[in-house]
């Protein structure tokens, strides 16, 4: 049965930290722990462990989805896998919802005086999990790693943020070792447990940068220096918490407890990912007892036929009613979805009257049952130097919307009024309906994009009462693809409204986002073709400003032109993170960049 057509029986209310019941819930790529005897259901089941050193057994509807290794992967799933294993120099702070960048592997760092010198003191007594000593040398080695992908043609879109933003698009197989393109020119070994990165220009978010998945630190050892680890047969070793034993594909992938982790052993014995495809197993097994925890980092709250609510064959509130089952709502995570508005075809005033047209608060409830909020700003709240302190970010107001054709002096709304009638018939609304209207778009999506779908009426709706017309079109999956990437013909003036869903910022700065998203100088997520010589001069210079309050007020001017100025995209919304877990859980961190397990006990 198509999805799209189906209402949940019920809606689990928009709630934050607090115990919720009697209502449906999406289990789409969500975690689950399992901790007992047998075979159940075609799942891999492990022995009841001890009450002191339990095992935490964590089932999921898939096994590694992109890469084990850290610079072969860009979807989350794996980074909360891969962050198991191995770190960074530097990491997130997970008691600070802003996830401020605190020291890891590096115990401190220093600038140079012209920032174009960033030296670490690095922890000593580490070892990677084969035995080889966490030290200089291997801080080195992997940083000629990633550039060496590059040079071999390996490196995906994903570790372009180690190459400068310079105004040449990057051509992958293009040589850049040595080369003014490389972020880092060189990393110097000072001693033993001293390094000293050289950069080819300043570039201050590069802490931030080496507290990313794709900057974590492997052993030199075991590691191929010119290829990917070997998902299946591979093995990756880091200087983790948990050590990686196994993994069988379609199966599990087992974790071991690392004994000698300098941060402390972790409180569980093993963490065992169980791969369950079965969307009926997993509420099954949750519901049984046999799951202690779920946890639905990023495909919350996703409109797709995985998510238990389209499924009529489950009783949801039998799952919603067992008093063992705590179920908790907030904070919203790092997950975006726009309206891409192409800015070549569809200049700033009618941008400005789409951005207005939009009702944010229907669209959340429509499309993922309330349980999100509003994005405000192309810098997300939770980020650093998010700020629209007195910046009027656009929010559904139909009447200004229609008054800024109106200024403007769009052709066909000279005899129109300005209110806020959107009853049916009315005059701006029946331009569409006498195919007059004043503007018509295409919305181009996938049969299979469930999201577009559920958003294409909302939209149509939306803006008829500006007048504008929308005409949804069905593209195959590849022609997007090649729209996106502009090959074999393919480009994107083909496209002039699609909605992005982005995953969030690798790294805790604004460039993460802003420089992917409105540069037009590098390979990016510049799907609206943003091109504003002020913003794009405002982004690479906050990447070479060493003074923080000048560096946040540059971030806030960003900030304020995208908003009130140049509407490059129409912020839609942040979904909500969802905790389930059994009472009998404790210690469970979750975090913006990162899941961490290493704390849980019974």
């Amino acid at each position: 049965m198509s999805t799209n057509n189906k209402t949940p029986k019920k809606k689990l209310p928009k709630k934050e930290g607090r115990l919720l019941k009697k209502k449906p819930i999406v289990i789409f790529g969500i975690v689950a722990v399992v901790a007992i005897a047998g075979i159940i259901g075609g799942i891999f089941l492990f022995m009841q462990p001890s009450e002191e050193n339990p095992n935490l057994i964590i089932g999921t509807n898939c096994g590694i989805w992109g890469s084990i290794d850290p610079l072969g992967t860009q979807v989350p799933t794996d980074y909360d896998i891969i962050s198991q294993f191995a770190e960074g120099l530097f990491d997130h702070d997970m008691a600070i919802d802003s996830s401020l960048l605190i020291h890891n592997l590096a115990i401190n760092h220093t600038w140079s005086n012209d920032y174009l010198n960033l030296t670490c003191n690095l922890r000593q007594g580490v070892k990677f999990h084969d035995g080889t000593i966490f030290n200089a040398v291997a801080v080195k080695w992997n940083i000629d790693r990633i550039y060496n992908f590059f040079d071999l043609g390996k490196a995906g879109t994903f570790l372009f943020d180690w190459l400068i933003p310079n105004g040449t698009k990057f051509i992958n197989g293009t040589k850049v070792a040595n080369s003014a393109m490389r972020l880092i020119n060189d990393t110097k070994i000072i001693d033993d447990y001293t390094i000293r990165f050289v950069l080819n220009k300043p570039y201050l978010p590069l802490p931030a940068l080496l507290a990313s998945v794709h900057s974590y630190i492997l052993s030199p050892a075991s590691t191929p220096y010119d290829n990917f680890i070997d998902t299946d047969t591979g093995n990756l070793v880091g200087t983790g918490p948990f050590i990686y034993e196994q993994y069988i594909p379609n199966d599990r992938i087992i974790f071991a407890s690392n004994p000698s982790y300098w941060g402390g052993k972790p409180k569980i014995n093993k963490l065992i990912y169980s791969i369950i495809t079965n969307k009926t197993a997993r509420y099954e097994a949750s519901l049984s007892g046999e799951i202690s925890m779920l946890n639905g980092f990023n495909h919350l709250y996703d409109p797709t036929p995985d998510c238990i609510y389209y499924d009529d064959m489950i009783d949801v509130d039998s799952f919603f009613d067992d008093p063992s089952i705590i179920i908790q709502e907030g904070p919203p995570v790092f997950h975006f979805t726009y309206l891409i508005m192409n800015n070549k075809l569809i200049n700033a005033t009618m941008r400005e009257a789409i951005s207005y047209a939009l009702n944010y608060s229907s669209i959340i409830q429509e499309v993922i049952n309330g349980h999100g909020v509003r994005l405000k700003s192309p810098i997300p709240e939770g980020m650093l130097y998010s700020n629209i302190t007195d910046i009027e970010y656009p929010y559904y107001n139909i009447s200004k919307a229609r008054q800024v054709l109106k200024d403007a002096g769009w052709p066909g709304t000279n005899n129109l009024t300005a209110n806020n009638n959107i009853t049916t018939g009315n005059e701006w609304e029946m331009l569409v309906t006498n195919i007059t209207p004043l503007a018509t778009y295409n919305f181009s999506y996938t049969e299979t994009d469930i999201l577009s779908i559920l958003i294409a009426p909302l939209l149509v709706n939306d803006l008829k009462q500006i007048g504008v017309k929308l005409e949804p079109v069905i593209r195959q999956g590849i022609e997007i693809w090649y729209i996106y990437t502009e090959q074999y013909g393919y480009h994107l003036n083909m496209m002039e409204l699609s909605i992005l869903g982005y995953n969030g910022p690798k790294f805790n700065d604004p460039c993460s986002i802003i420089n992917w998203m409105y540069s037009n100088k590098t390979i990016d997520l510049n799907y609206a073709q943003v091109n504003d010589i002020q913003v794009q001069l405002w982004m690479e210079e906050a990447l070479e400003e060493p003074n923080e309050n000048t560096r946040s007020l540059i971030y806030y001017d960003i900030q304020k032109r995208l908003l009130e100025e140049i509407f490059p995209v129409c912020y839609l919304y942040r979904k909500n993170y969802l905790r389930i877990f059994r009472s009998n859980v404790n210690g469970w961190q979750v975090h913006q960049f990162k899941s961490n397990f290493k704390t849980i006990y019974f």
